[in-house]
């Protein structure tokens, strides 16, 4: 049995926006051209002798469950960035004319939000950020079963995009309209955020008291480690590793 997220769209809003999406669905080009294998010895990524095959990149299962996991809020308009300084930003939005080219859009897309004063001034900027406080407002809420919570943050592992999205988790069984997702901007970076990017990961998790506690690794843990260890790769995959599915109710 499913799960069900229903996302929910701002009533005030009838322009035409990107449906969320199952983050599985774009994955990074970095991730798709990544190796998939390394040379044992070298460390390199010749294969001339395959029994020295190591696991790379593309065989960490977790590393990609972290790509793949909930589903994604995308733009759904061309964003330039034309002034980045630590101090003002300037960003507009894009429409293609009858050539295919850039021109400037006439309608305000509201996407894109700077907050100005002190809100949020005390919040550490990721190294490298401009101190501007930029919010996504991406008009979609979401509602997840009693008992579930919904972690929203940047797009996991996905260090290439220009800006990095702050985290947090909405009680979205008890609270579902939309909100504006803070963000910075790379320092000095200018530029077009194409339509279609990623900008937030939206995981539902499961709200459950914890307890935490500690022991030393005993016989079934030393098994399954030692099991790992005698082969050169996909003990995990194949043996622990338990697929998980996002879909639309459009894909299934």
């Amino acid at each position: 049995m499913y799960k069900k997220i229903e996302f929910v769209l701002d009533s005030g809003y009838t322009l035409p926006i990107n449906i969320p999406i199952p983050a599985a669905s774009i994955l990074p080009n970095w991730w798709k051209e990544g190796e998939s294998f390394i040379n044992r010895e070298t460390g390199a990524l010749d294969m001339s002798t395959p029994d020295l095959k190591a696991a790379g990149m593309k065989s960490c299962m977790p590393f990609l469950d972290a790509l793949n996991s909930g589903y994604f809020l995308t733009t759904w308009v061309d964003i330039e960035i034309t002034k980045n300084d630590g101090v003002e930003i300037k960003y507009k939005y894009l429409d293609k004319n009858s050539k295919g080219e850039n021109i400037y859009s006439a309608i305000d897309w509201g996407m894109v939000k700077e907050r100005n004063g002190a809100i949020g001034y005390t919040i550490p900027r990721p190294a490298g950020h401009s101190h501007n406080h930029m919010v996504w407002d991406s008009k979609w809420g979401w509602e997840v079963p009693k008992g579930w919570s919904v972690l929203v943050t940047h797009p996991l592992n996905q260090a290439q995009l220009p800006f990095t999205t702050l985290s947090a988790i909405v009680d979205s069984d008890r609270y579902v309209p939309h909100g504006n997702i803070p963000f910075f901007l790379k320092e000095g970076w200018t530029g077009v955020i194409e339509k279609g990017t990623p900008f937030a990961q939206l995981i539902p998790i499961n709200r459950q008291e914890w307890m935490a506690t500690s022991k030393v690794a005993g016989p079934k843990e030393k098994f399954i480690a030692n099991k790992a260890r005698s082969v050169q790769f996909g003990y995990y995959r194949s043996k622990l590793w338990v697929p998980k599915k996002y879909r639309n109710d459009t894909d299934v």
